[in-house]
């Protein structure tokens, strides 16, 4: 999986307001940020697996997950069934403390096809 792109702040809170007139913004002290990934998915099973927007979220410079709300990003959202082989892309939207550098997105599998112990976790620095 691949971070492509990152949108952040004003220019963030733009690309998700024209996608639903009815995302509400961000609460007092952070701000919304776009990312693009992309990603394949290589697995010896042949099963198709699930990649969706709520496998990810953010933390802070200290690591602490900040507490997010629901976005809806249309056909750029991230949401896919992806078989082996495969390929995907699109648009998560989280929030991080506003002007926090250090903050990260980070994916952690929840699919059954997946084992979510650590070893699937990854953090993709916000550039």
């Amino acid at each position: 999986m691949t971070l492509e792109e990152t949108l952040r702040g004003a220019a963030a809170w733009q690309q998700i307001l024209e996608e639903n007139q009815f995302n509400d913004p961000a609460p007092p002290g952070t701000e919304f940020v776009l990312a693009r990934f992309s990603g394949r998915w290589i697995a010896d099973a042949e099963a198709a697996n699930y990649i969706f927007d709520s496998y990810f979220t953010a933390v802070d410079a200290q690591g602490v997950e900040v507490e997010q709300g629901v976005v809806t990003l249309g056909k750029r959202e991230l949401s896919t069934e992806v078989y082996p082989g495969g390929r995907f892309e699109g648009w998560v939207a989280k929030l991080v403390p506003s002007g926090d550098a250090e903050a990260r997105i980070v994916f952690k599998a929840t699919s059954s096809n997946l084992d979510p112990d650590g070893f699937d976790t990854r953090y993709f620095q916000i550039e």
